[in-house]
Order: structure tokens, then sequence, then C-alpha cells
């Protein structure tokens, strides 16, 4: 015979993990231990300029394809969602979310300069006063 406390959703944290080469999601419970993962693997693509650059559209599908897989299994009950990332990437987003550019990766050999309207500019080597 199972009791209500048996079948209550597990509380937990979402943690999707963005590496470079492995993106992940992680559940956490309540004493930080992982209680389950989902790991996929996909190409970089490249951007205007031939740099390597995330692929954001498989990026995009992979976290909702495995968010939508906890939320169906109603084991797990999702109080917060975070993301964790590996170095500094930007993408530029419109004001429905949806990307303006591909993701910059910022380790390529340009420098981000802002100017008086807090617009980001890209230069191929350092601003010189």
């Amino acid at each position: 015979m199972t009791t209500d406390m048996e079948n209550k959703p597990i509380p937990v944290v979402a943690v999707f993990d963005v590496g470079k080469t492995n993106k992940k999601l992680l559940l956490f419970d309540q004493n930080y231990q992982v209680v389950w993962e989902r790991s996929a693997r996909f190409m970089e693509t490249v951007d205007e300029d031939g740099d390597p650059c995330e692929n954001l559209e498989s990026l995009r599908l992979s976290i909702f394809d495995a968010l939508h897989e906890v939320l169906r299994k109603h084991e797990f009950d999702i109080r917060a969602i975070n993301f964790a990332s590996y170095g500094a990437s930007l993408v530029y987003v419109d004001v429905d979310g949806k990307p303006l550019t591909p993701c910059i990766i910022t380790l390529r050999n340009f420098h981000l300069l802002f100017n008086n309207n807090s617009t980001i500019l890209m230069a191929e080597r350092p601003f010189l006063p």
C-alpha cells in the first residue's frame, strides 16, 4: 500500500549546464544531490566570419526537449531553473527573445567597446585614444 507521501513529487532545482562540448540538464534535490541528469552533444557551427560559434537552434531545441521530458515525468517539482555556461558568450536578442546574431564566443580575437549610448561595438584590435 502506498501513501500520499510516497507519491509526492521531489522538489528540485533544474540547472542547464551549457559547456563547450556537453550540454546537460541536472536536477538537484534539497540536499544538493543530482537526482536526474540528461546530456547532449552537438556540433558547433560557424558565424559569418567563419569563427566557431554555438548552434543556437540546436541548443534551444535541446533545452526545451529536456525540460519537457522532465515535466512529463510528474515525479519532480521544479522550483527554480538556472543556467551555467562556459566562458563569456553573448547573443543579441530582440524584444521577443529571438536571436539577432549568432552566439559570439568572446575567446575570439576582437574587443567589445561601448559607445556613449551603451551600444556594443566590435573592433579587430584594441581601442586606442
